[in-house]
């Protein structure tokens, strides 16, 4: 069964791939709180920040895999944000605002990335908000959904996790629920938690396929009944 990895583990694993890190003249520290680790097989993939080549902000999604022994291990297919090696994935690759990476799992095959952005409306004003991408366990880019849960002008959006569940029977969807803390300005009360229900499938033998409307969202005051 693919586990979650314990914090020990993590902290471990800090060592190991901060020569990588290094070597991409990021904020380690910065890079170093932002890293998530996942179980998969008997290797284990690390999540960080990173900088793009010839950028010096950590501010895109690297992942790396290691083996038992602390040696990374190459993924198995070339992709388009694969070094020469294979040795390291760095999405885009280029000058973009990821702030944090909040979950990774292994689900289907798939590598899952919860990310938080840093994304500019039409009013010029930054706002968090997060984002869903997802790698094939071979390395292998497979797509996302980015503002999975939509920012509004009142509120930011941090992440906070993901649930799937899977179909029970042949012909349904597998179920994704994404979870996010989504504060509102000048509102008492405490944070409100926002969650957003996704059907994942195969379109066109294509893994993964989002389906999810606004209404699906449910909004949870942690002081007041649940809302919609």
């Amino acid at each position: 069964m693919i586990r979650k990895t314990l914090i020990a583990l993590a902290i471990g694993l800090a060592t190991v791939s901060g020569a990588a890190v290094a070597a991409s003249t990021v904020d380690s520290a910065r890079a170093g709180a932002a890293r998530k680790v996942v179980q998969l097989d008997g290797d284990v993939v690390v999540v960080s920040l990173v900088a793009a080549a010839g950028q010096s902000a950590a501010n895109n999604v690297a992942v790396e895999r290691y083996g038992a022994s602390g040696k990374r291990v190459a993924w198995a297919k070339d992709g388009t944000w694969t070094d020469a090696g294979r040795g390291s994935i760095v999405f885009p690759n280029s000058a973009w605002h990821f702030t944090a990476i909040r979950d990774v799992q292994v689900f289907k095959d798939h590598v899952w990335i919860l990310a938080d952005s840093s994304t500019t409306g039409a009013d010029g004003v930054a706002k968090p908000t997060t984002d869903l991408i997802a790698f094939s366990t071979d390395g292998e880019f497979k797509g996302g959904r980015f503002n999975v849960i939509r920012p509004q002008p009142e509120r930011d959006v941090i992440g906070a996790g993901l649930v799937f569940k899977a179909a029970t029977a042949s012909g349904l969807a597998d179920e994704l629920t994404v979870v996010a803390t989504c504060p509102e300005a000048g509102v008492a009360g405490g944070d409100r938690l926002c969650l957003q229900r996704y059907e994942v499938s195969s379109k066109d033998d294509w893994y993964p396929s989002f389906a999810g409307k606004a209404q699906d969202e449910v909004q949870w005051n942690l002081n007041t009944a649940l809302v919609d």
